[in-house]
């Protein structure tokens, strides 16, 4: 596979080859060093765990907004 035309247009570059492949990227953006690795995505498990501690949480601001109601009407 070789290249048999290299075009710039408004900051890409598009290579053409023999074979009939288009190669289009940004100029200046092919480089030699290592891409960033991606952050890992959260499992299903950690989706899980976090939604229930959501969860816990809005049921313990709950009880205690519920409490707090009771001890200014002076129920508790």
């Amino acid at each position: 596979m070789k290249i048999i035309r290299t075009e710039e247009i408004d900051g890409y570059t598009i290579n053409t080859y023999d074979n009939g492949v288009i190669e289009k990227y940004i100029t200046g953006s092919k480089t030699d060093a290592e891409p960033e690795p991606l952050a890992p995505q959260p499992t299903n498990a950690d989706i899980l765990a976090a939604l229930q501690k959501s969860q816990q949480e809005l049921q313990q601001e709950a009880i205690d907004s519920y409490t707090m109601e009771l001890m200014e009407q002076g129920i508790l």
